[in-house]
């Protein structure tokens, strides 16, 4: 007779990851490529000092990804559709790799989130990162103060991974990384003007570089010059 699969819980299933190599679901002109569709949203922006170049904003970064390899728990074990385990993201780091990022980042304020979860969906396994803190950042982007106070200046969120890579039977392998950034990723500018006095948010862009592969959420501030024309 045939032999049901036993069910796992959370706990059984961090001892069961192993995987020191980094994920890939997609090869292209024998390139290993993770594809992970990608959020990125500013929720609270405050404190902008241009002196000292920096500003204090709530950040989260969300992305997820197939990860084929997973499939092997499935022949051992019984998962429904409802599966859903999370981990603080210290509990698996050496027992699974992800994609690591960093952000540019002085002071971390407060840490909300920062998990890995797994879910397994029409008998497939995804994979989540979840970010989310409050943090003081610093631009990457120089200020220009030549035509003040007309002038206008460009602040950063800028995320950027670390390269991933691994050998295997002495042949060296390389991870591309592509976020396919979604596109309902909410418009600051809308809200933003309240916290920032004396400045207008006037645009506001998010990127992603495949050659750098590296994230980067640009916001065009316009200072209002009106009180400086009437103090003259």
């Amino acid at each position: 007779s045939e032999i049901l699969a036993k069910s796992i819980n959370c706990d059984e299933f961090l001892k069961n990851l192993n995987f020191t190599d980094p994920p890939y679901n997609k090869i292209e002109n024998d390139q290993l490529i993770l594809n992970a569709p990608a959020d990125f949203n500013l929720h609270n922006f405050s404190d902008l000092d241009l002196k000292e170049n920096k500003y204090t904003a709530d950040i989260s970064l969300k992305f997820w990804y197939l990860d084929s390899r997973l499939n092997y728990l499935a022949e051992q074990y019984s998962f429904d559709s409802n599966f859903y385990c999370e981990y603080e993201y210290s509990k698996i780091e050496g027992k699974y790799v992800i994609p690591e990022v960093y952000f540019n980042t002085t002071e971390i304020l407060k840490i909300t989130k920062n998990i890995v979860s797994f879910s397994f969906i029409q008998d497939q396994f995804y994979v989540t990162r979840l970010i989310d803190n409050v943090a003081v950042h610093r631009s990457t982007i120089p200020f220009n103060f030549k035509k003040f106070p007309f002038d206008t200046q460009f602040i950063d969120l800028r995320m950027d991974t670390v390269p991933m890579s691994y050998w295997l039977n002495d042949d060296f392998y390389e991870v591309k990384l592509k976020l396919n950034l979604d596109n309902n990723s909410e418009d600051p500018s809308l809200w933003v003007n309240s916290t920032t006095f004396g400045w207008s948010i006037t645009d506001y862009i998010i990127k992603y570089s495949e050659t750098e592969e590296s994230l980067s959420a640009i916001m065009t501030l316009q200072r209002d010059y009106f009180y400086f024309i009437l103090k003259v």
